[in-house]
């Protein structure tokens, strides 16, 4: 049997079983050179092991992925497209722009899940305004074959074609910023990608930050075990949620500047439903409205 058909088997077997989790159950640390060979070198049983790690509950942390000095320019490019560009909206619908959106507490209020922050959006079709996406797609086909699906599957989908690949970077100020207890889509992948740009442990934040659910029904601090360029995968059924970041800095809401790119930086990759379908499946909020 072949690499992609024992990792498609697999995940098969998995929707069939229905042996999905959706508490979290710890962190398995890989360094990046390590996860790239395992693809490299097509090592089927290390692949299966990694699977049934996210099966079980576990976040894998693929460690150093992206260096500090791609994550600094990546940020000071971002925070100077948002200074030359109006924040706007915009559906995912056919010729869809790049664009980024302050969302306060008012706002956030539209989404199907809350979320303080002022993020941007970019997709494959337009031009690569910071310069980032053979970088991050260098880490995100792995990540795809991980889940069973082909390295470059949805890379050239429009919205036309009903699922679309998103690039999401976004800051999430102090004091209000984060996301409420929720659970993420699993119709197109059905992992989360995510990466940190900003770390407790680098003292971007002392508090507050990315946690996950146990069987217990605790919040597991996760942010203490992440350093600025980690990348992480889990299972899209596990509950989690993103605290309000605490900083040693007095913070006004109201004096806030949104463009300043002062709080927690976060990158998200995901495939995610186009507003051409008429029931887009989201991200499911578990928790009372946080506005």
């Amino acid at each position: 049997m072949t690499f992609d058909n024992i990792i498609k088997n697999k995940w098969s077997q998995i929707r069939d079983n229905k042996t999905v989790k959706n508490k979290f159950k710890g962190i398995f640390e890989i360094e990046v050179k390590e996860f790239m060979a395992i693809f490299k070198e097509k090592n089927s049983k290390v692949v299966s092991s990694l699977i049934d790690k996210l099966t079980e509950g576990q976040i894998i942390l693929i460690k150093n992925t992206f260096s500090k000095q791609f994550v600094n320019s990546l940020k000071d490019k971002n925070i100077e497209y948002w200074k030359n560009t109006k924040p706007s909206f915009h559906k995912m619908l056919q010729g869809c722009p790049n664009f980024h959106r302050i969302v306060k507490p008012e706002t956030a209020k539209k989404y199907s899940v809350q979320a303080v922050r002022h993020i941007s959006y970019f997709f494959p079709w337009n031009k690569d305004e910071l310069n980032i996406r053979e970088d991050i797609y260098k880490i995100w086909r792995p990540c795809k074959k991980l889940a069973g699906l082909n390295y470059k599957e949805y890379e050239s989908n429009t919205p036309n074609d009903g699922k679309v690949d998103r690039i999401q970077i976004a800051c999430y100020p102090p004091k209000c910023g984060g996301i409420e207890r929720h659970y993420d889509s699993s119709k197109n992948i059905p992992v989360v990608v995510s990466g940190y740009l900003s770390s407790k442990k680098n003292k971007d934040f002392y508090d507050g930050g990315f946690y996950c659910i146990n069987n217990d029904e605790e919040k597991v601090d996760i942010e203490k075990s992440i350093d600025i360029g980690d990348v992480s995968i889990f299972l899209s059924s596990i509950e989690h949620g993103v605290d309000n970041v605490e900083t040693n800095k007095e913070f006004d809401l109201e004096k806030y500047d949104w463009n300043s790119g002062y709080g927690r930086w976060w990158l998200g990759l995901f495939t995610a439903d186009s507003d051409h379908l008429i029931e887009r499946d989201t991200s499911v909020s578990l928790e009372e409205r946080l506005y």
